[in-house]
């Protein structure tokens, strides 16, 4: 079941119920800076959108967490009318996979937050599916490619990899680089595409926040996790 939106992050959109909110102190000052914006942008164009509140910010931080909850709960329910042919069969969720991050390298203090929020979400996520022991596999950001990793991106890549070091998660989350799998043609070629259009075209598509459009790239990455998903799903068989 794919439940994604992309420039979402973990810290507000896909924030799970055990992280809470932010502080007052932040939650504040965000809403001032909302406010602003929707001020400055009236004035701008001649509008009177109202102004947001601090309940409608507060509102935003969960909401694709709870969204997701949603969809899972909504397949559930009608699979069999959306998929004939799986009527009769029994709905299971044998695992979860976590590809995301890179927006959570940008605002002051949330690159930090970002190991104590995973921990959060997964034993949140397993909680709410009824599933204690579900498999878990994390794919850990990995624009970076062939060049170590600095800054808000090593601290978040560092956190998704330290998963795999939680006692309570050995032998059911595993987090893989994906930084190893880089099509190292695309990179090589990323930085004077536009002066060798028809040979990009070729090996990429993309800017490398989206690990340049490499479809060898995204194969390696979803080869990787399916593997790993199986290797904890092993794990979990009776012997």
């Amino acid at each position: 079941i794919k439940t994604a939106w992309g420039g979402h992050s973990l810290y507000k959109q896909f924030r799970s119920p055990s992280s809470g909110l932010p502080t007052d102190e932040a939650l504040s000052r965000e809403w001032e800076e909302a406010k602003n914006r929707v001020t400055q942008n009236n004035e701008r164009h001649g509008r009177q959108d109202p102004l947001p509140t601090l309940e409608s910010i507060k509102e935003a931080y969960g909401n694709s967490y709870r969204q997701m909850l949603n969809d899972v709960e909504a397949t559930r329910k009608d699979y069999q009318q959306r998929f004939p042919e799986l009527d009769g069969k029994v709905f299971e969720i044998s695992g979860f996979v976590w590809f995301q991050g890179f927006n959570d390298m940008f605002g002051d203090g949330v690159p930090q937050q970002y190991r104590q929020n995973l921990v959060n979400l997964i034993r949140d996520i397993r909680r709410d599916l009824n599933s204690p022991n579900l498999p878990i596999v994390i794919g850990a950001l990995g624009q970076n490619g062939s060049q170590p990793a600095r800054d808000a991106m090593l601290i978040i890549q560092q956190a998704q990899l330290a998963m795999n070091d939680v006692a309570e998660f050995q032998g059911n989350v595993k987090a893989i680089r994906t930084d190893e799998l880089v099509d190292k043609a695309a990179e090589e070629l990323f930085p004077d595409w536009e002066q060798q259009v028809e040979a990009w075209k070729k090996v990429g598509s993309d800017r490398p926040y989206h690990y340049l459009g490499s479809a060898i790239w995204f194969n390696r990455i979803g080869n990787a996790m399916g593997r790993a998903m199986l290797e904890l799903l092993e794990l979990q068989s009776p012997n």
